[in-house]
C-alpha cells in the first residue's frame, strides 16, 4: 500500500483505498492532491464516528463508497471544480502559457515545413539578361568594348591634375597647369580617342556576369560588383574630356572640337542610362548633366556662329528624339526572379510554396510574419504577381510628368504600400529617384535646345526675343519648351544684360 499519511490511520481499508484511487486519477498538483485527501478522509471520519467496532466501521465505509460515486468520475469532477476555484492571476498565467505552448507547436511546425523544401533553379538570368540588352544585334554595333578598352588605357589623373579637374572654371589656370593638361591629355591619348570611337557607335548594351549556381541573394552583388567597377571608370573618363580635354580645345581655340566632345559625353550618357539596371541609369544621367552643363556654359562663354548652333541643335533635336522611352526595369525585376526561385519550391504549374529563405519576399512586416507562421506564406505564384504589380506601378510613374504626379497618388500609394517592407522600399526609393533625376536630364535637354534657339535669334537679330512663342512663330525652335514641372513652359524673361531661363522644378 502506498503511503496514506496520518489520515488514514483509522479508515477501513477499503475507504482508504478508495481515496487513494480518486487522488490517482486527479492528475494534478501534489499540493492539492494533499488538499483533496484530507477533505475526503474527514468526510469518512466524520460518518464513521459513531460506529463502535472495526467490523462495524468496515461495513459503514463500503456502504458510503457507492453514495460518494465512481473514483474516475469523483476525481475529474474535482479536478474541474479546483480549477474553476483558482485566482484569476492563475487563470490568466495557465491560458498564457497554453497559448504560447500552442503558438511554440505552430512555429516550430511550419519552420520546419518551410526548411524541408527544395527550390528547383532552371533559369539562367544571366544569360536571359545578355540576350534581352543585346536584341540579336550585332556585336560591332556596340560601344561598350570601346569603352572597356577605354578604361584599360586610360591613366589615373595624378593630384595636380586631380586639383585642377576640381576646380576648372573656378579660377584662372597659368601656363604651368595648361602644361601639365597638355601632357596628360597626350599620355591619355589612346584612351580618350576610344572612347569617343564608342560614343559613336548606334548601341550600348553591357555584358552581364555572374554565377548560375549562387546561392539566394548572392546574385545581385555578383551582377552588380562588376558593373560599378566599370561605370566608376567611364564616369572619370568623361570627368577627363569635361574637365581636361573641352577646356584645352577651347583654349587652343578649337571651339568646333569642344563642342564635338560635349556631344559625344551626351551620347555616352544616352548610351549607359539605355535599359540596364538603376546603378546604370543613374551614372549615364550624371554623365549626360556633366555634358549639358559644360555646352551650356561654351555657348554662353564664346562666340559661335549662327550656323554651327543651328547644327548643334538640329543633332540634339534628333538625338533627344531616341531618349524618349520609358524605364521598363525589366533587368532590375531579375533579381527578384532569380531570388524567387532559389527560395520557393516549383510545383510545376507556376506556383509553389515558400521556403525559409524566401520569407523577407514574401511578407511585408511583422504583423505578416505572424500570420505567415499560423495560416501559412503566400505561395509563388502571388509573390511573383506582386513584382510584377509593384514595378508596373513605378513604369506607369514614370510616364507621368512630375507635374501629373503631384496631382496623383501613384507614387504615394506605392510608397505606403511597400514602405514597411525592405526589399521593395529600397527598390523603390531608387527607382523613384531614378525617375525625377530623368525628368531633369530631359528639363536640361530641352532647356539646352531653347538657348540654342534663344542665341541664334540674338545673333540674327541683334536683340533677345520678348518671349518664347516669337522663337516657335519665326522657326528657331520647333515647339515651346515645356517645362515638366509645371503646368506651362520653361520660364523666359529678358533682361538688360540677355536673358534668364528656368523650370519651377529644383
Amino acid at each position: 500500500m502506498a503511503d496514506k499519511g496520518p489520515s488514514f490511520r483509522h479508515l477501513p481499508q477499503c475507504g482508504a483505498d478508495y481515496i487513494e484511487l480518486v487522488i490517482k486519477k486527479m492528475r494534478y498538483r501534489r499540493k492539492v492532491r494533499a488538499e483533496v485527501r484530507a477533505e475526503l478522509t474527514a468526510h469518512f471520519e466524520d460518518a464513521l464516528r459513531e460506529c463502535q467496532t472495526d467490523e462495524d466501521r468496515a461495513i459503514l465505509a463500503a456502504e458510503l463508497i457507492p453514495e460518494f460515486g465512481d473514483a474516475r468520475l469523483l476525481a475529474q469532477l474535482i479536478r474541474r471544480g479546483k480549477k474553476r476555484c483558482r485566482p484569476l492571476w492563475q487563470k490568466v498565467m495557465v491560458r498564457t502559457l497554453q497559448a504560447l505552448g500552442i503558438l511554440f507547436l505552430c512555429v516550430a511546425g511550419r519552420v520546419g515545413y518551410m526548411a524541408a523544401g527544395t527550390p528547383t533553379i532552371t533559369v539562367d538570368y544571366v544569360q536571359w539578361m545578355n540576350e534581352q540588352v543585346r536584341k540579336g544585334r550585332d556585336e560591332s554595333l556596340n560601344a561598350r568594348p570601346y569603352y572597356e578598352k577605354a578604361a584599360e588605357l586610360s591613366k589615373k589623373p595624378p593630384e595636380p591634375i586631380m586639383a585642377i579637374m576640381d576646380n576648372i572654371g573656378k579660377e584662372t589656370l597659368d601656363d604651368a597647369q595648361w602644361d601639365a593638361i597638355e601632357k596628360f591629355l597626350a599620355e591619355d591619348a589612346l584612351a580618350l580617342e576610344a572612347f569617343h570611337q564608342g560614343a559613336a557607335k548606334p548601341y550600348y548594351w553591357n555584358k552581364y556576369a555572374g554565377q548560375f549556381g549562387t546561392r539566394a541573394y548572392d546574385f545581385p552583388a555578383q551582377v552588380a560588383d562588376p558593373i560599378l567597377l566599370a561605370l566608376s571608370e567611364y564616369k572619370l573618363l568623361a570627368r577627363i574630356i569635361s574637365s581636361l580635354q573641352v577646356p584645352w580645345k577651347l583654349h587652343t581655340g578649337d571651339m568646333q572640337g569642344a563642342m564635338n566632345d560635349c556631344m559625344d559625353l551626351q551620347r555616352v550618357g544616352w548610351h549607359i542610362q539605355g535599359r540596364g539596371f538603376l546603378i546604370e541609369g543613374l551614372v549615364g544621367i550624371a554623365i549626360e548633366a556633366m555634358a549639358s552643363a559644360r555646352m551650356l556654359e561654351i555657348v554662353g562663354d564664346h562666340d559661335y556662329s549662327p550656323h554651327l548652333l543651328k547644327n548643334i541643335q538640329n543633332e540634339l533635336e534628333s538625338q533627344y528624339q531616341a531618349q524618349q522611352a520609358v524605364p521598363s526595369w525589366e533587368l532590375e525585376k531579375v533579381f527578384w526572379h532569380d531570388n524567387i526561385q532559389r527560395t520557393f519550391t516549383d510545383d510545376g504549374r507556376g506556383s509553389g510554396r515558400m521556403l525559409l529563405k524566401g520569407m523577407p519576399l514574401a511578407v511585408t512586416d511583422w504583423k505578416d510574419t505572424v500570420k505567415g507562421l499560423v495560416f501559412g506564406y503566400p505561395e509563388r505564384r502571388q509573390v511573383l504577381m506582386n513584382v510584377e504589380e509593384f514595378f508596373e506601378g513605378y513604369r506607369r510613374s514614370a510616364a507621368m510628368s512630375p507635374w501629373d504626379l503631384r496631382d496623383g497618388n501613384i507614387l504615394a500609394d506605392l510608397s505606403e504600400k511597400y514602405s514597411s517592407s525592405g526589399f521593395f522600399a529600397l527598390v523603390g526609393a531608387g527607382m523613384a529617384m531614378t525617375n525625377e533625376l530623368a525628368w531633369r536630364a530631359k528639363t536640361s535637354r530641352t532647356a539646352l535646345v531653347a538657348v540654342l534657339g534663344i542665341l541664334r535669334y540674338e545673333k540674327d537679330n541683334r536683340e533677345y526675343p520678348e518671349d518664347l512663342g516669337i522663337l516657335v512663330e519665326t522657326g528657331y525652335l520647333k515647339e515651346l519648351p515645356l517645362d515638366p514641372f509645371s503646368d506651362g513652359s520653361l520660364v523666359y524673361r529678358k533682361t538688360e544684360e540677355g536673358f534668364i531661363l528656368y523650370s519651377v522644378g529644383l
